[in-house]
């Protein structure tokens, strides 16, 4: 879901969305997220970093997963993918576009759990 870059298929659809990863360098979820039909999310959630930087993949994710927030626009297609660890990949397909906003909504969700974890507006940690 967050790592695809965005090129143009044969039927010229994108074959994938480049999304944010690192809160402190790009900041909330993108408005990409809106041109996703099917994402891709790691259950439980996967991070790479220190996962207080990267509520940019955690808040989203977890929507998607408890069919809450921009995960009530999308379906469990059924499909499960089952890595190691104990990981799997759970397929979703848009059910209705998202729009401004539902992005603006993720966003707001995105600064307050920011807020939770000490950070302020400018993605500075609080002391």
């Amino acid at each position: 879901m967050w790592q695809l870059r965005p090129e143009q298929g044969p039927s010229g659809l994108k074959l994938g969305v480049a999304m944010p990863d690192v809160d402190t360098v790009d900041g909330p979820p993108g408005a990409g997220l809106k041109d996703c039909a099917v994402i891709v999310v790691g259950d439980p959630v996967q991070t790479h970093l220190d996962p207080n930087y990267q509520q940019t993949v955690i808040v989203p994710s977890l929507e998607m997963l408890t069919g809450q927030g921009i995960g009530a626009k999308f379906r469990r297609t059924g499909e499960i993918f089952h890595l190691e660890n104990g990981v799997s990949a759970v397929v979703f397909e848009r059910l209705a576009l998202l729009d401004d906003a539902d992005m603006a909504a993720l966003q707001a969700r995105w600064r307050v759990a920011r807020e939770k974890l000490g950070f302020d507006g400018s993605g500075r940690r609080r002391h």
